[in-house]
């Protein structure tokens, strides 16, 4: 399990994070997102020790990671391939890291068998395609099988191919019990595996919790709605200060939930043939929580709003 309690940061009178705090379970994949510089790889390098707290601190397991007898079978870092010495052969980083943390040579085949670059094994980094270097860099997270993973951005530089191949792998990761947190732009990828989400915004959390319940209630959806009666319905949903047009056959009710347009229709005797909710995506619901307006009330008020 990885928490991070009331961490904040400063780089001289820059804050980069301010009060952030949350939990990853054991067995469960949190999706760790927010615009660029909002302060997600600062905490993850506090996570990971990489990076000292100005206040509040990260525990592993529950320790601090710099305290741990065995660094890296309690967390693996995966922080980007940008620092992978180019000079060395896959086999030999491989084999080096497998050394340094007393796991068996063997180890260095089934990872290179597990990220796919047993045919590239002899291949000096720095002639590595920018996806197989990402598939290095994850398999020198997993060296010792650590029960808690990091990972800054997994899929940056990876095919369609790689793409579903760490979203296949973190989920087996976390059905083995793995504490995953993970970030990533492309957050309609994440969305298929998140269990829990965690949103910053400036250095803060402007939002947390699950993944399906912020998608229910963050944005509100649409409500498509269908009946023989559509201009008395669409007059009655409007009385009720709901948005509400004509699309084609359908009406679309703004940001509200079919259990409100039913209650609707049947407090004016209409029957309804068809009634269905668009929910928002989360690129959606990561707009809107982002958007310049809401950061700016959000840092007034100075509190955060966790979904239970």
């Amino acid at each position: 399990m990885i928490e991070v309690i009331e961490v904040s940061k400063t780089f001289g009178e820059k804050t980069a994070l301010h009060d952030v705090s949350f939990i990853a379970d054991n067995g469960l994949i949190t999706g760790f997102i927010g615009p660029n510089g909002s302060g997600k790889t600062t905490c993850m390098r506090i996570i990971a020790g990489l990076a000292q707290a100005s206040q509040g601190g990260a525990l592993v397991d529950g320790a601090p990671h710099r305290l741990s007898q065995r660094p890296g079978a309690s967390l693996g870092i995966g922080l980007g391939s940008d620092r992978l010495p180019g000079a060395l052969r896959c086999q030999e980083l491989l084999r080096g890291a497998a050394e340094g943390q007393s796991m068996p040579r063997s180890r260095v085949d089934e990872l290179l068998q597990l990220v796919g670059l047993v045919d590239v094994r002899r291949r000096r980094v720095r002639e590595l395609s920018a996806g197989m270097r990402q598939r290095l860099a994850i398999a020198l997270a997993l060296v010792s099988r650590p029960s808690n993973l990091l990972l800054d951005e997994p899929i940056n530089g990876l095919d369609v191919t790689g793409v579903t191949w760490v979203r296949e792998l973190i989920v087996a990761l976390a059905a083995q019990g793995v504490a995953v947190v993970v970030s990533s732009h492309v957050l309609s990828e994440l969305a298929l595996v998140a269990d829990n989400v965690v949103m910053l915004s400036k250095g803060r959390v402007v939002r947390q919790g699950p993944l399906q319940d912020l998608l229910s209630i963050s944005s509100g959806g649409d409500v498509v709605v269908r009946a023989k009666c559509a201009d008395q319905l669409i007059d009655a949903i409007r009385q009720t200060g709901v948005t509400a047009d004509f699309s084609g056959g359908d009406i679309i009710a703004r940001r509200t939930t079919a259990e409100n347009i039913s209650l609707i229709a049947q407090g004016n005797g209409i029957v309804l043939s068809h009634l269905s909710e668009i929910r928002p995506s989360l690129e959606e619901v990561f707009t809107s929580l982002t958007e310049p307006e809401f950061v700016e009330d959000f840092n007034r008020l100075g509190s955060v709003e966790k979904v239970k």
